[in-house]
């Protein structure tokens, strides 16, 4: 895997088109952005284990419809 940029909770991959994000549930978020832009958009299952988040990412994951079934995801 590249080396990723950390800063606060997040962990940017180097051509800034992939973040990793650590929320308050204790999971990695996976998102997505345009390199260069200030836009990202989440992109993959949370998971607990951050290499499993940015497995799911790189191989395009998409982020579950979860309409209440686990009350820790946040959207």
């Amino acid at each position: 895997f590249p080396r990723f940029a950390p800063w606060r909770n997040h962990l940017t991959h180097p051509d800034g088109s992939l973040q990793l994000r650590f929320g308050h549930d204790h999971r990695w978020y996976g998102y997505e952005s345009d390199p260069g832009a200030d836009d990202w958009w989440p992109r993959a299952a949370p998971d607990a284990d951050p290499v499993s988040a940015l497995e799911a990412l790189l191989a395009g994951d998409s982020v579950p419809d979860t309409s209440g079934t686990d009350p820790l995801y946040v959207r």
